[in-house]
């Protein structure tokens, strides 16, 4: 992260507002964030939640916001396409090149600053139903390809984005070589992946697939399992607090505040965090609180 310089005391600054999207982890997230720093003796306001991703970029650009996680891919993917497009591929599938050129493309172009990154992958997959994936001899996305392709029956349930963005299922239907009808997928409103997965399990509609995220943590809970994507065809998605330049020019100490508790945020970690809010029903801020005092970080 950017060297850190002497800070001014913090009762001559104001307060760091603290935004997340609308969704279990960025919650969970945006409580670290809270409460790491303001254990750390910083002046802090909760602005949870912002809203959507477009709404917390949104905030977090005009202000409305100080600091968020967001996740590294989602630089280039969403707010630098162009630069995306000039670099190699298969480079940026390795998290460390995603997470340099992300840093340094949001500080140049957009004045943003990212911090030290989790090292926890929170990449777009398939979940199916236990019994069907045993059924059908389905433990990877080419299993699922060749089941599809047979004319097996697949109804799948997911966000418009993860239908569209071609870093999600376009990229899985590209690498595996398979195609769904539109009567085939079914468009649902949620953020939230746990919709999925309840759909999925329940057969609603029919349904017997779901968008899921590497680090849900409802898929055992409703006898669900992740397909493996052994092409690699997802690009990393690890989450990393951001701010703007003038707020990290007023508070460069959050820096390290936020290095120890993001570096121990695994993908194991992440998925047992959200497994308490979404089969738990714990709120997401009591999660985060219970899991840094645990650790130690609120001392």
């Amino acid at each position: 992260h950017p060297p850190v310089r002497p800070p001014a005391s913090a009762a001559d600054r104001a307060p760091i507002k603290v935004g997340a999207k609308d969704f279990t982890e960025s919650l969970i997230l945006g409580h670290i964030i809270l409460w790491r720093l303001e254990a750390a003796g910083l002046p802090v306001e909760d602005s949870m939640p912002t809203g959507s991703t477009p709404k917390t970029r949104a905030a977090l650009l005009d202000g409305e916001i100080d600091i968020y996680a967001e996740y590294t891919a989602n630089a280039l993917v969403l707010y630098h396409p162009d630069v995306r497009r000039q670099l190699d591929p298969e480079a940026l599938k390795e998290p460390g090149r995603m997470y340099r050129e992300a840093a340094r493309v949001e500080r140049r172009d957009a004045g943003i600053v990212w911090l030290d990154a989790a090292p926890a992958d929170n990449g777009w997959g398939i979940a199916v139903p236990r019994t069907l994936a045993e059924t059908e001899r389905l433990r990877t996305i080419a299993d699922f390809a060749r089941y599809a392709n047979a004319g097996g029956r697949v109804k799948l349930a997911g966000s418009n984005e993860f239908f569209t963005r071609d870093d999600a299922l376009p990229s899985m239907q590209g690498a595996y070589g398979f195609a769904l009808s539109p009567t085939q997928k079914v468009g649902m409103a949620s953020i939230d992946s746990v919709t999925y997965a309840e759909a999925a399990a329940g057969g609603k509609e029919r349904i017997n697939a779901a968008m899921a995220f590497a680090t849900d943590g409802a898929l055992d809970s409703f006898g669900l399992v992740m397909l493996e994507d052994p092409l690699d065809t997802q690009l990393p998605y690890e989450p990393a607090p951001v701010l703007r330049e003038d707020t990290y020019a007023q508070y460069p100490e959050v820096a390290d505040i936020l290095a120890e508790p993001f570096a121990a945020l695994t993908t194991d970690t992440l998925r047992d965090l959200n497994n308490r809010v979404t089969v738990g029903g714990q709120e997401p801020g009591l999660v985060a609180s219970q899991w840094l005092s645990a650790k130690g970080f609120l001392e």
